[in-house]
């Protein structure tokens, strides 16, 4: 559970009903702190008096702590033209409509902590990213989109503390990449995906909020922070692991040529590619990973 070391705290959250959004406000409102919750999701958190929802800006008096902007339409969709579009705008328009308030607030927040992904890094079979790693040059879409929102929320790094958040796989109950394998693998039709061997940089959800509370704690930390945990994991070897949480066998694979037919771009360069990262910055800093085996992750749910 976050804990923080300061109290009432007033934040400003986008993304609030997500799955990263909601576990995180559930245990700011625990920890006895304000939540000011952007969001158009009709899929709200129970009514809480620490807790207001709004649908713009405009709707509040932007007077914060504390920012995190974690909006975003989902990305593990086929990518078409008019996805790729609503992904990536609905990524930009907020985060620039709040660095815009931050640029003329005469109060502005103490922290903007902005979301990102592990697809700022590119893919590789070979390099090991940290935070102070220069990315591939490839032109992913995904690649592309996380360099746009990083640059965009840095813009105001010269008035607070900006913390951009790279975000690996995220495990967890009620949401992420579970939810979406949970029926296939129950049914005992899960598998990985091509030859298994491409690496996944992954996070259990429990660590997601405890790198959150030592961003959130430690004034220091600013920049990029990768959200992953110290191991990652072959695609067969989280296939295996989710197949035996369920009791299941993990004997069928979607051959690689399927894989690229059914998700096209999304696929080549989400689900077929790899892309092993370290969180550097949160060891130096002094966390103590909770889930580092990804079967262990898996049996925790």
């Amino acid at each position: 559970m976050i804990k923080l070391l300061n109290k009432n705290c007033k934040f400003l959250i986008t993304g609030a009903t997500g799955f990263i959004g909601s576990r995180l406000c559930y245990e700011l409102l625990e920890d006895g702190h304000q939540i000011v919750a952007l969001t158009r999701s009709k899929n709200k958190i129970s009514g809480h008096q620490n807790l207001i929802y709004i649908n713009n800006l405009s709707e509040h008096e932007f007077n914060y702590d504390i920012i995190i902007n974690l909006a975003g339409a989902p990305i593990s969709v086929y990518w078409t033209r008019k996805n790729q579009q609503e992904i990536y705008q609905s990524r930009l328009k907020i985060t620039a409509e709040i660095v815009e308030k931050i640029a003329s607030a005469k109060n502005p927040p103490k922290l903007l902590i902005n979301g990102s992904a592990i697809g700022f890094y590119g893919t590789s079979d070979t390099i090991i990213f940290s935070e102070n790693s220069y990315c591939t040059k490839q032109n992913l879409f995904s690649q592309n989109l996380c360099k746009d929102w990083e640059n965009e929320a840095l813009k105001v790094q010269e008035k607070l503390r900006v913390v951009i958040l790279r975000t690996g796989v995220v495990v967890g109950n009620g949401g992420g990449i579970i939810k979406k394998l949970s029926l296939p693998f129950k049914l005992g039709v899960g598998g990985f995906i091509g030859d298994g061997s491409q690496i996944m940089s992954w996070i259990h959800i429990d660590d997601v909020m405890g790198v959150l509370n030592l961003v959130l704690d430690n004034s220091s930390i600013n920049g990029a922070i990768n959200l992953c945990a110290p191991n990652a994991c072959s695609n067969a070897e989280f296939s295996r692991a989710l197949a035996k949480k369920f009791g299941r066998p993990c004997i069928f694979h979607m051959p690689k040529i399927i894989a690229k037919t059914l998700f096209g771009q999304m696929g080549e360069e989400l689900l077929l590619a790899s892309q092993k990262v370290a969180p550097h910055k949160a060891i130096e800093n002094g966390y103590d990973f909770k889930y580092v085996d990804i079967s262990r992750a898996i049996q925790s749910l």
